[in-house]
């Protein structure tokens, strides 16, 4: 019996340093330029060519948002304010635009520096990764899969010599390797785990 075969798609901000892997037929590159309504609508007409998507996979940089922490009173940054994907990013006060991808994608998997974080305290404001996720997955209709923390990569050469000193073919290719930290995962239903 042959390997059950997923329909992917992957989305790369070029902000993220590095060149996606090869893990899906179709590689969409986005940069700071690229305006979100534009980036949503091209996924969605992918989508719906391939009468819908196994899974989304976005690598970009998450965002930091300011915190004041008042026990120990000072100010600082902490991970959960969305993630930098395209001209005006992605976070809780557009999320909503992704409503475009309802019903089209049943994974999304958000490869980034911690868009599922919630420091304690700042539930309900703009930097609770934890909302976000969740409301990313309501409006999607897909299951969200997200880390609460940093992530590291590496970039990977080519393994022929000869492709590394002509620069054929991919070069730098990123390498999430394992998660770090806890992985989110959040359902349409609203329900969350790890």
């Amino acid at each position: 019996m042959g390997a059950i075969k997923v329909n992917r798609m992957l989305v790369h901000d070029l902000r993220l340093q590095g060149t996606a892997p090869r893990l899906a037929p179709n590689i969409y590159k986005v940069d700071a330029g690229t305006p979100l309504k534009h980036a949503l609508g091209w996924i969605a007409r992918y989508a719906s060519s391939q009468h819908g998507l196994d899974q989304l996979l976005i690598m970009c940089h998450g965002m930091q948002g300011p915190v004041y922490d008042t026990l120990e009173q000072v100010s600082t940054y902490d991970l959960g304010l969305g993630l930098q994907f395209c001209k005006e990013n992605l976070t809780l006060t557009n999320v909503s635009m992704t409503s475009v991808l309802a019903g089209l994608i049943q994974e999304i998997v958000l490869f980034a520096c911690g868009p599922a974080r919630t420091r304690t305290g700042f539930q309900n404001t703009l930097i609770d990764g934890s909302r976000f996720c969740s409301e990313l997955s309501g409006y999607t209709n897909a299951t969200v899969i997200a880390p609460t923390d940093t992530q590291f990569y590496t970039m990977s050469p080519p393994s022929n010599i000869l492709h590394r000193m002509f620069g054929i073919g991919p070069q730098d290719e990123i390498d999430f390797g394992a998660w770090e930290g806890k992985v989110m995962r959040f359902s349409p239903d609203g329900s969350i785990s790890q």
